[in-house]
């Protein structure tokens, strides 16, 4: 499988460069093909190297379930449970970071982040994972969606910490969401949520924690599966820049892609819709024929 890249240059000098494919072919998300796509993309870019911050979407990578893992409560995983499943990340992961070498992975950026998935062929359970890699470091921060899709309730194994979504480096606080954990801050999100159901006692927690959590964000990753409209996080994105004002970097990484069918709206709506700040893309399309994955399981969890 080949791949094309163009450099976007929506900014010079960006602080953070997101690669975003216009597909998602049949195995992207192994780990060596998603090391191919990273090295399209940065091969391609004149942006000044290293940059802060490298992210890509949402279920970049995928691993293999743990054998024989059933957790037994999604929505409240036991400790040894969720690190049953980023231990398994973590391998996907590594093979990714071997694939395109550690020292030039240091020479495109300080932090790299995108989605890390995986899923049970005979339970349905899954997991969406988000990796931040410190490349100087060598260290990962590893969080999970915290708040899924209605249609993901029973399957979708949560990351019931929201605490594990906020990275300090430095001086600066960071904000690391999955996908529709964007709407953990979206004031439509809270409006219909029942009183007092699990979603209202989230979404009521994340108002009670992020917010007001000091120093306050000025960098939010989130890491969408896929984005071909505006539309999918225009009022999430607007809840989370009004909630967090002191945020100067904001950036949505999805996939340019409507499951198979043409994209609802030109990708340069899309991007401009979800950036704030100092950022430029990346755009990698498939050059070589192969099957396009249509996804099934995974169709809700994208949007």
């Amino acid at each position: 499988m080949k791949f094309k890249a163009t450099y976007l240059r929506e900014i010079n000098a960006p602080e953070l460069l997101r690669v975003v494919t216009d597909s998602f072919p049949e195995d992207s998300d192994e780990p060596e093909i998603a090391s191919d796509i990273f090295v399209t993309a940065m091969e391609a870019c004149d942006a000044k190297l290293p940059i802060r911050f490298l992210q890509g979407p949402g279920g970049f990578i995928r691993f293999p379930w743990p054998h024989h893992l059933h957790v037994s409560d999604v929505s409240n995983p036991t400790s040894s449970e969720f690190l049953a499943l980023t231990n398994a990340g973590i391998i996907a992961f590594d093979q990714f970071k071997k694939a395109i070498g550690l020292n030039k992975l240091r020479s495109w950026a300080n932090f790299i982040s995108f989605g890390v998935d995986g899923a049970s062929s005979d339970t349905g359970q899954h997991s969406e994972l988000v990796f931040l890699f410190d490349t100087a470091a060598d260290s990962v921060h590893i969080t999970g969606k915290s708040y899924p899709t209605s249609q993901q309730e029973r399957k979708l194994v949560r990351q019931p910490d929201l605490k594990s979504h906020i990275l300090q480096l430095g001086s600066e606080s960071v904000l690391v969401l999955g996908c529709h954990d964007l709407n953990l801050l979206s004031n439509r999100a809270l409006r219909n949520s029942s009183p007092g159901s699990w979603r209202n006692r989230v979404l009521k927690a994340a108002r009670s924690l992020f917010p007001r959590y000091s120093p306050a964000f000025t960098v939010v990753l989130q890491h969408p599966h896929t984005c071909d409209t505006p539309r999918s996080w225009s009022t999430a994105w607007s809840g989370v820049l009004q909630a967090l004002p002191a945020v100067r970097l904001a950036s949505g990484a999805g996939r340019w892609w409507n499951n198979g069918d043409p994209q609802r709206a030109p990708i340069s709506d899309c991007l401009a819709a979800t950036a704030h700040g100092s950022i430029s893309t990346v755009r990698v399309s498939i050059v070589t024929a192969c099957r396009q994955k249509r996804l099934t399981k995974y169709k809700v969890a994208t949007k």
